[in-house]
Formats: structure tokens, sequence, C-alpha cells
């Protein structure tokens, strides 16, 4: 879904309500074909990002989707993967709608790429892509669409985050256990792969494990 846009403050915030707490909504941050994100602040002053579903296309298959990529988010553990905060639900427009709230990213991979990024930097932020792809592989969870505009980057510690996971294909089983890397059960990563694996010459890549980016 996500899409950048041109930041678009709102004329009168947008209140956010969950079980717990609020959020006012100030700004249209992103945009796309099933909602919008927008910038938010919690009653503790925390400055975040909220993911509305668009009522006016929350189509069943829609709906059932959003619900997916919020518990799975929810569930989340691992530090390459989307962590949904708190979630609710908020009437727009007249009609019932569902949000979850995230936290706020400085940019996507797409603008982080425009920068130039230094050689010796790629390859580890690609190896936390394929970490989070494979993190979430290992739910039975593909993403479908790993392209730089759902790949998050988290300037404080130089971190990539796999998001939307919104047209994602689901497992049966898929956010019944937590998404964490665990003591033991090393993900295979680019860096910990034998090139040989799938990228060799005269090998067949596995659909699950490809990545192109751009």
């Amino acid at each position: 879904m996500h899409q950048e846009a041109v930041v678009a403050p709102l004329n009168t915030p947008i209140e956010f309500v969950s079980t717990f707490t609020r959020y006012a909504g100030t700004e249209v941050i992103g945009e796309g074909g099933t909602g919008r994100v927008y910038k938010a602040t919690s009653e503790a002053g925390d400055i975040l990002a909220i993911k509305v579903l668009d009522p006016a296309r929350a189509s069943k298959d829609r709906r059932r989707r959003f619900q997916n990529e919020l518990t799975f988010g929810l569930r989340n553990e691992h530090k390459n993967v989307l962590t949904v905060l708190d979630h609710g639900p908020i009437r727009l427009a007249g009609n019932d709608t569902s949000f979850y709230v995230m936290p706020l990213y400085v940019c996507s991979l797409r603008k982080l790429l425009q920068t130039k990024i230094p050689k010796t930097t790629a390859l580890p932020l690609f190896t936390q892509i394929l970490d989070g792809v494979e993190a979430a592989h290992l739910q039975d969870i593909v993403h479908r669409d790993p392209k730089p505009e759902n790949i998050l980057f988290d300037s404080k510690d130089n971190r990539l985050v796999v998001a939307d996971f919104g047209i994602a294909d689901f497992s049966r089983r898929t956010c019944t256990r937590p998404l964490r890397r665990m003591t033991g059960h090393a993900l295979r990563t680019l860096s910990t792969q034998p090139l040989s694996s799938g990228f060799g010459e005269g090998t067949q890549r596995s659909p699950r494990t490809s990545l192109r980016l751009g």
C-alpha cells in the first residue's frame, strides 16, 4: 500500500481512540490503494504513525488482509519487521473502519537510495532486508511486494524494517506465535548463506529468497 506523499497538514486533527489511549493525527505522510498513513501524537507526547483502512475502498478481502497485517504486526518481535503498537476502530465520513499505530520512521528505502548509500553500508542494509523477509517466511508468510517504498528506515540505529504486508500471502497458522530471532535458530541471510546456495551459476533461485530492489 505504502506510497510516500508530500506531507499534507490537516486543518483539523483526526482523533484516534484505542482501548487505553488517544492519538491526534496531524499530517498525511503516505497514501496508497487501500488507505492513508498519518503522523500522529499520543497522549503521552510520543510521535508515531497511524495507518488507516479507507472505508470507501474497504472490500471484504481488503478488510481481511488489513486484519492479517495488523495481527501479524502485533505479534512481531523481530527488529527488521514492522511492529504494530496499538490499534482500534474509527468512524470516517460516516463509515466504520480500522487503524493501527506503528513507529514513525524517517523515510523509506526509496528515499534512502536517492542519497547514494556508501558501498560499505549497502551490504549490511541489504542483509537486514533479507533477515526480515526470511523471518516472515519462517512463519509461512510471503510478502509479495518488498519494493523500496515498503521498507522503512530507522536512522537512530541505521536499521531497515520490512513493512506493509497488505497483499502478503498468509498461511493458516500465520500470527499464531511471536516472530523473533531465537537463540540457536539463526535466520539465513546474505551474510551467512553460501553464495552457491541459490545464487551461483547454474543454480535456480527460490521465489521465496529472490529480491530485487528498484
